[in-house]
Parts: C-alpha cells; sequence; structure tokens
C-alpha cells in the first residue's frame, strides 16, 4: 500500500467520526478510565463502565465447561466485566451461568432476544409474551436475577414499531428482568432504531472490511447511546486460504482479497503483534469516539489476555487509519452491507 501522507489521511477522515489522533496511555480515552492495564469506557446514558474488551459469547456453549471455566475466570481476575451472549446462542447462556454465576457482582450481561426458538432464519417471536419469557429463561440459565442490557437481536426496525418491542422492554425493565434496553443489527438498522426508539445501547459492526457503521458513531453520541462493536477483527478472516462456506464469512474473505490489505495478506498469519492483523484490527474499532467496547469471542483461555495486550500499544497512527478509511472508500460498492 503506498504510503499517505498526515494531510491525505485528514482529507479522508474528514467528514467522518475520526479515530483518536491522541490516545496517550490506556485508559485516558474520552469518559474512561484505567485499572490493572485495562480500559473501562462509559456505556452511553447508563452510567456503566465497562471494559474495552468485552467477552462474546457465541461460541460459550461449544467450549467444554473447565475451558470455559478457565477462560472467563482468569479474563475477570484480569478486568474483563462485560459478557455478550444471546438466548439464541445455542448452549451459551448455560456455559456462562455454571462457569461464573457465583461471580455475578463481577461483570455485567447483555443479552439479546427475538429468536426464541433457534437461531436465526424463519423463527422471529418479538412478542410481549416472547420477550418476557426469553428474558427469564435467559436469567435463570445465568444464574442471575436480571441482565444488564437487553437487547432485540437482529430484526428490521419496522418490525419493533409492529410488535410493540419498546414496549415490551421497558415493561420488562419495570419488572426488574433488565437495567437498560438496545438494538443489536448492521446495515441501516441501528440508524433507525436510535432515531425512532427510546434505547440505551446499540451493538453494531465496525472493522476495515466492515466499515459503514462507523458512520453511526456521532449520531450515537449525540443521544448519549453506548455503542457496542462486535465482529472487530472480521472472523479471522485472514486465516483461511480460501471462502470457509460460513454465511456472512465468505463476504468478509471475498472483501479481503479485494481490498488487499498488508496486514491480512496470508505471510501476516504468524504476526502476533499490535501492528499484526488481530492488533491491527482492534486498535482500529477502539480508535474512534463513541465506541464504548469491543465484544470479541473466543474458546481459548488466554486469548482475552492476549488481545488486552495488543489494545494495550494504544490507537493506530492516524496515517494508517487513514490509508484504511481511504481504501474502503475506493474499494467499497454500495452492495457492501454491514454483514
Amino acid at each position: 500500500m503506498q504510503k499517505m501522507t498526515r494531510r491525505g489521511a485528514l482529507k479522508i477522515t474528514a467528514g467522518f467520526v475520526v479515530a483518536r489522533a491522541a490516545w496517550p496511555a490506556l485508559g485516558q480515552s474520552t469518559g474512561g478510565m484505567k485499572k490493572r492495564g485495562v480500559e473501562y469506557r462509559k456505556l452511553g446514558r447508563t452510567g456503566l463502565e465497562v471494559s474495552l474488551l468485552g467477552y462474546g459469547g457465541l461460541r460459550a456453549g461449544t467450549t467444554e465447561p473447565q475451558r470455559l471455566s478457565r477462560l472467563l475466570n482468569t479474563a475477570i481476575d484480569r478486568g474483563l466485566n462485560l459478557i455478550d451472549t444471546a438466548h439464541c446462542y445455542p448452549g451459551s447462556e448455560a456455559g456462562i451461568g455454571a462457569a461464573i454465576g457465583h461471580r455475578r457482582d463481577d461483570y455485567y450481561i447483555v443479552t439479546k432476544i427475538g429468536h426464541e426458538n433457534g437461531e436465526f432464519g424463519g423463527d422471529w417471536t418479538g412478542s410481549r409474551e416472547s420477550i418476557f419469557r426469553t428474558l427469564e429463561e435467559s436469567c435463570r440459565r445465568m444464574k442471575t436475577d436480571h441482565v444488564d442490557v437487553a437487547m432485540i437481536h437482529t430484526c428490521p426496525t419496522d418490525w419493533i414499531a409492529r410488535d410493540r418491542m419498546i414496549e415490551s422492554l421497558n415493561a420488562a425493565r419495570d419488572r426488574g428482568l433488565t437495567r437498560f434496553i438496545g438494538y443489536s443489527g448492521d446495515d441501516n438498522h441501528p440508524k433507525a432504531a436510535m432515531m425512532e426508539h427510546d434505547i440505551d445501547v446499540i451493538e453494531i459492526t465496525i472493522n476495515p472490511l466492515d466499515q459503514g457503521g462507523i458512520e453511526l458513531l456521532s449520531l450515537a453520541q449525540e443521544r448519549d447511546i453506548g455503542v457496542l462493536v462486535k465482529r472487530s477483527i472480521a472472523n479471522a478472516i485472514w486465516r483461511y486460504e480460501e471462502a470457509p462456506g460460513r454465511l456472512y464469512i465468505d463476504e468478509y474473505w471475498r472483501r479481503m482479497r479485494v481490498m488487499d490489505f498488508p496486514f491480512m495478506k496470508r505471510e501476516a498469519l504468524q504476526d502476533e503483534d499490535p501492528d499484526g492483523p488481530a492488533g491491527t484490527m482492534l486498535r482500529f474499532a477502539a480508535g474512534f469516539e463513541g465506541v464504548s467496547s469491543l465484544i470479541v469471542g473466543t474458546k481459548t483461555p488466554g486469548r482475552w489476555e492476549s488481545n488486552l495486550e495488543l489494545l494495550g500499544a494504544g490507537p493506530l497512527d492516524s496515517e494508517v487509519v487513514g490509508q484504511i478509511r481511504a481504501r474502503w472508500s475506493k474499494l467499497a460498492t454500495d452492495e457492501w452491507v454491514g454483514q
């Protein structure tokens, strides 16, 4: 990639939420604090201080129980305090409850609802009865009496009004099943959710192969809405020599080949320092104003801590950010929607 001047980088980022030029020490971002080398940021209007690096529980249910317990407990000991899961992730909530339910005061729980009968497809159940039923079951699974954030999970925003989901979530909050409410999704739906509904948190995708979510950050800040970022490492797509044949991951693999970032080339696979693929992608997503936490999943004990060390290198150089943004502006097409 041809080196870009600092002036060029600033020109490219004009009109967008700009990555922090100064992240002088981990923990000194706006509204953030640092404890034991872990940065904590405010989750919007909730006032919760959440670890910049959270845990994504998609694969918790397929992780051997003792391994999951070691993974989560050692990460919490190190400073993790945000666990993200969903009612529809097979075995996830039960696995989390078994592993760390006894430590409920040490972390916040985000769970997602709407797919009561399975993972995805034609199973959407956004009725009031379903919301109460799934939240109650989520609490039982995770050995708690409430979750901290209950999020509507990946549905068109016109369904939210159709099913009166915000009213139902507020009723669940009044009953004490959740403290805050939000929406998780991509493309134009998070913007509509913020514009049309009174929510506390959104969960969106931001990574070098999926940059549309960056444009939502200003609106989230204006409305004091917390932002969780999923897929910040794009499912580690650089590991695959061929398209893996799995849902949106194939789309990331195709984009990777088009974008041709040096840090995602095959020869970078073994580069585990902060300028390698994982480090670059984590630091890219973390560097934008308004981002509260990166939700990153793993089945490997110690991986959360190693990712924390990558973030400890601080923000990417503004020239690198400018190059990543410029490549997106040049090559992304209208079909490159949020995954």
